[in-house]
Order: C-alpha cells, then sequence, then structure tokens
C-alpha cells in the first residue's frame, strides 16, 4: 500500500522454477482425486499471492524481523502491509508468462508442455504413512497432484518505505533463497523448493514527478518486458545460521526399487510380451535451453517422503534405545515422543511442520535394470499358486545424493544423536529404502559423509545440558 509516508517505491519481477514439484491445494473437491492445484482463468496453474506472502512472512519471523510493520497486522492498532505480491503466473514453453484471459486463437494452439500444464493431474504422488509393521496406517493413504519439477512462474513484489537505499529491500530478496521459502503443500516432504531464475528490480522516489510519471508508464506491469536491474547473481541458494546441513553420497549394493511407476524403463526385449507388474516410480520434467522448454519423460524419482519415513521409524528406534525404553512385548509402543513430533513433524491436533528438509532426487542417468520373476509356492504340493505369479521391474547399482537440513530449535542432544545414528545405519547398509527389504533389496552403502555440523550440534547441546 501507497502511504504518503513511504514515498520510496522498490519493485522486482521475479522468476521462480520449481527444483521439485508444486502442489498448491485447491479448495474445490474432486471425485477421482484427494486434491486439486488452483488453476488461472485459463486453466492453468497458478501460486497465489496469498500464498507467497504467507511463506516470506513465516521467514521473516524465522529472521527474527519486524514482521508485522513490513506484513501489516490486525488488532487494535490496524497496520497496513507495505509488502505487495501478485499471483504468481505461469510461463509457457516460449519461456513467457501467461497474464490474463489468452485470446481463443491461443487457447486452442497448446503444445506438449502446455497440454501437460492443463491436464487434470500433471503429477498425481501417492503418499501413505506406515506404522511399526511396515502396513498403511488406517485413514492414512491419499495423493496428491502438483506441477512438474522445472514449471516456471513470475510474479512482481513491491516494497514502499521512506528511506531510498534501504538495506530491508535486500534483506527481503534474500528471504526467496532461504532453505525455509518452500511453496505449496507437502513442503516437508520433498514438495516445494524453488530456485531464482531472475530478479528484475526498479525503484521509484514519487517525491519527483518525472519518477512518478515512470512508474505510471510501466503499469499494469509488463511481465515480458523484464525491464530493471538484474539481480539474478546476487539471490542464490544460501545458508541459514539455524540450520543444520548433512549429505550422504549413497551407492546402491544391489537391487532397489522407491515407489511404484506407471511406465517400465527402457525397452524389455523379446523375452517379456507385457510391462513389469511393478516398476520404478518415474515422472515427467521440464528442462530449459535457450528460452525453450522440452520435456523428458519417465526420469527416474525418489520421493523425499520414503526416504523419510524410513529415518523415522529408525531414529525412534534409536531414540527410546538410548533412554532404555522398550516394549514389553504384549503390543507394540504407540507412544510417540513429543521431540519426535518437533524433528519429523505431526498431522495430530493443530499439526506441526518438521524439522527435517529433505527434496525429492531425480536422477540424471539411469541405473542399469532388470526385470525379475516372482512366484508362490504351494507348500503342500511344491508347485505354483495360481494367480501368484507376477514381475518386477528392479534398479541394479547406481546411487545418489542425500541432501537435507534440520532447523535448529529445541531438540535434546539424545534426539541428534538417534536421528544421526539412523544416517549411519542407511550410509552403512543396515537400513534398507524401498521396497523388498527382507528380499536383499534398497540396500546402500555411503561412498561419502557430511555430517560434521550434525555431530557439533549434538555436541553443543550436551555441553548445554551438563
Amino acid at each position: 500500500m501507497l502511504l504518503y509516508n513511504t514515498p520510496i517505491f522498490y519493485s522486482a519481477l521475479v522468476t521462480i522454477e520449481c527444483a521439485t514439484p508444486l502442489s498448491v491445494k485447491a479448495d474445490e473437491s474432486d471425485l477421482t482425486i484427494d486434491s486439486r492445484i488452483v488453476r488461472d482463468v485459463n486453466g492453468y496453474p497458478t501460486i497465489p499471492g496469498t500464498s507467497i506472502a504467507g511463506v516470506l512472512r513465516s521467514v521473516a519471523r524465522e529472521c527474527n524481523a519486524e514482521e508485522n510493520s513490513l506484513f501489516g497486522a490486525a488488532g487494535e492498532e490496524d497496520l497496513p502491509s507495505q509488502i505487495q505480491v501478485s499471483f504468481g503466473f505461469i510461463h509457457n514453453a516460449n519461456n513467457q508468462p501467461i497474464v490474463g484471459l489468452l485470446p481463443a486463437e491461443q487457447r486452442n494452439t497448446e503444445n506438449d508442455i502446455e497440454t501437460l500444464l492443463k491436464d487434470l493431474m500433471p503429477i498425481l504422488r501417492d503418499q501413505v504413512a506406515l506404522n511399526e509393521y511396515g502396513a498403511a496406517k488406517d485413514g492414512a493413504k491419499m495423493d496428491r497432484t502438483a506441477v512438474p519439477k522445472g514449471t516456471r512462474f513470475s510474479f512482481e513484489l513491491n516494497w514502499a518505505t521512506d528511506k531510498p537505499n534501504d538495506d530491508q529491500w535486500h534483506k527481503i530478496l534474500a528471504w526467496l533463497c532461504h532453505p525455509a521459502f518452500r511453496l505449496g503443500g507437502l513442503t516437508r516432504r520433498g514438495f516445494g523448493k524453488v530456485k531464482i531464475v531472475s530478479i528484475k528490480q526498479q525503484m521509484y522516489n514519487f517525491e519527483e514527478q518525472a519518477e512518478l510519471n515512470r512508474w505510471q508508464q510501466n503499469r499494469p506491469l509488463d511481465f515480458n518486458a523484464q525491464k530493471g536491474e538484474d539481480l539474478s547473481g546476487q539471490f542464490q541458494q544460501r545458508e541459514a545460521a539455524n540450520y543444520i546441513d548433512f549429505a550422504i553420497d549413497l551407492e546402491a549394493e544391489d537391487f532397489w526399487r522407491i515407489g511404484q511407476g506407471d511406465k517400465a524403463l527402457g525397452t524389455l526385449g523379446k523375452d517379456y510380451d507385457k510391462e513389469p507388474d511393478l516398476k520404478p516410480y518415474t515422472e515427467t520434467v521440464i528442462h530449459w535451453q535457450n528460452d525453450q522448454a522440452g520435456l523428458q519423460n519417465h526420469q527416474v524419482v525418489i520421493p523425499a517422503s520414503g526416504i523419510k519415513g524410513a529415518l523415522r521409524h529408525r531414529t525412534l528406534f534409536h531414540y527410546r534405545r538410548l533412554h532404555n525404553d522398550f516394549t514389553d512385548g504384549s503390543k507394540p509402543c504407540e507412544r510417540t515422543d513429543k521431540e519426535l513430533k518437533d524433528l519429523f513433524g505431526t498431522i495430530e491436533e493443530r499439526g506441526l511442520a518438521g524439522a527435517i528438509i529433505l527434496d525429492d532426487i531425480y536422477l540424471d542417468k539411469t541405473p542399469d535394470h532388470k526385470v525379475m520373476m516372482h512366484n508362490k509356492i504351494d507348500r503342500f504340493t511344491g508347485g505354483t499358486i495360481d494367480g501368484a505369479l507376477f514381475s518386477e521391474q528392479l534398479l541394479y547399482g547406481g546411487g545418489f545424493k542425500l541432501e537435507g537440513q534440520i532447523k535448529e530449535t529445541q531438540q535434546s542432544s539424545e534426539l541428534l544423536q538417534a536421528f544421526r545414528l539412523a544416517l549411519l545405519d542407511l550410509a552403512q547398509g543396515r537400513l534398507a529404502l524401498g521396497g523388498g527389504s527382507t528380499k536383499g533389496h534398497g540396500y546402500f552403502q555411503a561412498k561419502s559423509m557430511h555430517l560434521t555440523a550434525l555431530e557439533q550440534a549434538e555436541n553443543n547441546k550436551q555441553e548445554k545440558s551438563a
């Protein structure tokens, strides 16, 4: 909002690219899927300005900024927001933001990219919570639609102040690179990570008539003009003071498969007359070259939720072991420690976002793969049981780099130690990912580990509690 006492007006045209899928849930329901994504008047996905502003406000709170003066507040003394955020407008295949209602002739000339984005389910990701037996919890099976990795959006970010060359403006732009700046839902399960493609800044001083005229000439903002000072190089992903980084470079010991896909990898050969019943999970992603978008189909994806779930169960095991908290064997222990909820999050009561941030992992190179046949033997006759023969396509070898961050709050040293031990189990072949662990599938060995920051945080908390 422009006020007489804030004549300095900063404006930035920000273009972001989805580094992982993005899902901003719409209010409307659907009989075929559990959630729909917000769309514009043309039917393309969009990001409401309130979603962007809400995340920025949350990051400002983490950075101890004066959030009420920046974003406004309601109460006895209402404060208007100094920051304005537009909708996030999706880009077409020519890297141009789609703003407003398209003419009829343009709406009927869609390419593969735009057809995918207009689809009801550009990406459909299954979600399921597992109990201590490895089976699905009651009511914990759902799906979520999202736009694919590589989708681009542009939005306008404005700020009014009374000080020219105010450092606060650069702090606001830096929040776009903060680890907690993740848009949409499932941000603690791999979704919502974005990277900055470009930031074009302009500044106006409304105390000068020439500046006011220049601002009026640029209204409404032409999203395709890309005018202003380019600040893209100054604002990229950066570390935050209260976040603990960790990384493990993993290599598969044998066969592995995480998730369930709908299309087999590669060519199966003449020995197979149908696709395997079980396949590695893959997704379509958008890639950019010289401002032109293209599709890469069936890229192997490792969902962060599959890794996080395994780590959660193993962290709980180590945490209880460190506290000598064991079940008596009569029934599984259902107690969930408050600390574990703070670390991994919970949907109980009001819900709580977890402190661990993991990203979906996309493999640039598809590992070797093989089809394996399975059957079930009748223990009385020694023959196969009818209908129990199925095939599975598995990945062999290869690996990926697992990177993550922990927002440092009030976690105890024992909890951080339990999580570090769970990571070591994964890195040393004692914790499997994906399906078939009882058959030896899904085990990895670490080629390198970077857990120094995690160990340091653990030691610091131990010293404080001593």
